[in-house]
């Protein structure tokens, strides 16, 4: 029995996330289940809104997951059933029981209710469906490996990185770039999202100070954009011209 946690910041983006984890669950090269409980428990950010499902098998998660997201309401605990009526495939065998019976709700409200929680050891982190974003068909956090990232043409890029900002904040209106990170919605949990999503997508590296600055967010984005080398040399030049 595993415990597979989610998190997003609404709760209709955990619902899109729950229907794209249940989809990747049934796909014929779905990882470990245990593998899946690990990447979700360690190698994701924690957002406001959380749930949680248990199973054995692939088949129960992916069941767990489509019940959760068909509620539309905020999110609950989901149980699967202890048993299942079908034979494990080879790769469900190969997940061993990740928490005892008697602790895996225990351990899943703990982590729903925003309390510090040790996930039992052991597995590995996997490539699983990355997090959605207002709608947004992109994810903010992809787990595993860094994608392959392919180059842009300038404009191309600067446009793509400035729609990933808009959808992951929310804006509608180009004239919210003139605000500052926080002040547009932003926080710290989707700051780490944002910088993950910049290297995996666009192989650009934005430190997390970035965003702690008093700067709008069309700057943000410039100096995103220009990268570290960039921003030193402005700076210099910046000196001399004093």
């Amino acid at each position: 029995m595993v415990v597979l946690p989610l998190s997003a910041r609404t709760p209709a983006q955990l619902t899109t996330a729950a229907q794209r984890l249940a989809a990747a669950l049934r796909a014929p090269d779905a990882p470990p289940l245990a593998d899946v409980a690990h990447t979700l428990a360690t190698g994701r950010a924690t957002l406001a809104t959380r749930a949680y499902v248990t199973a054995t098998t692939h088949e129960e998660a992916a069941t767990a997951l489509e019940t959760l997201a068909s509620t539309h309401k905020e999110p609950t605990t989901r149980e699967t059933p202890a048993t299942t009526h079908k034979e494990p495939t080879a790769r469900e065998t190969a997940a061993p029981s990740r928490a005892p019976a008697g602790t895996r709700s225990a351990l899943g409200e703990a982590w729903k209710a925003g309390q510090d929680v040790t996930w039992p050891a052991g597995g590995r982190r996997v490539h699983l469906p990355t997090y959605p974003f207002a709608g947004d068909d992109h994810g903010a956090l992809t787990l595993g490996a860094p994608q392959t990232t392919e180059e842009q043409p300038p404009d191309d890029r600067e446009a793509a990185v400035t729609e990933l900002f808009m959808t992951t904040l929310a804006l509608s209106d180009r004239a919210d770039l003139g605000k500052t990170y926080f002040t547009a919605g932003g926080d710290s949990l989707t700051a780490v999202f944002l910088v993950t999503e910049l290297r995996d997508r666009f192989g650009l590296d934005a430190p997390i100070e970035l965003f702690l600055g008093e700067q709008p967010l069309d700057r943000l984005i410039a100096q995103v954009l220009r990268g570290p080398d960039d921003d030193l040399l402005g700076d210099l030049l910046d000196e001399l011209e004093r």
